[in-house]
């Protein structure tokens, strides 16, 4: 896999200990925003450096690296983070509506949903 990586892009592929993640509880979610896609870090865009395995029951490789809009994972967890309370009745997944004050006594307010994500002037 080495050989299909860009020059100096080696280190991304250090594996993290437990003490370094903090998923929240959640499980592992390959349709994070977040997500690196298959052919990040790559020498050339139609080489695959990440390839998920396949789920068991399915004998499928999960999509990784969709830039759409946020993950029912990515969802829970800014909610959990942020400790706001959720409503899972709206398109199935958590909304949430969250207030943060910043260092400098601000007061901010967030909608996390599938559509939202921004934090805002309260």
């Amino acid at each position: 896999m080495l050989r299909l990586l860009a020059a100096g892009q080696e280190y991304n592929f250090n594996t993290l200990t437990s003490a370094e993640v903090n998923s929240l509880d959640e499980q592992y979610d390959f349709y994070s925003i977040m997500h690196y896609a298959r052919n990040t870090f790559a020498r050339s865009t139609y080489l695959d450096t990440i390839t998920p395995r396949r789920d068991p029951r399915t004998a499928v490789r999960p999509e990784i690296g969709q830039r759409i809009k946020l993950s029912r994972g990515d969802i829970t967890q800014a909610n959990k983070l942020y400790r706001c309370p959720s409503n899972n009745s709206r398109n199935n997944a958590a909304v949430g509506r969250c207030r943060l004050v910043t260092p400098s006594g601000a007061l901010l307010k967030m909608e996390v949903g599938i559509r939202k994500g921004a934090w805002r002037r309260a």
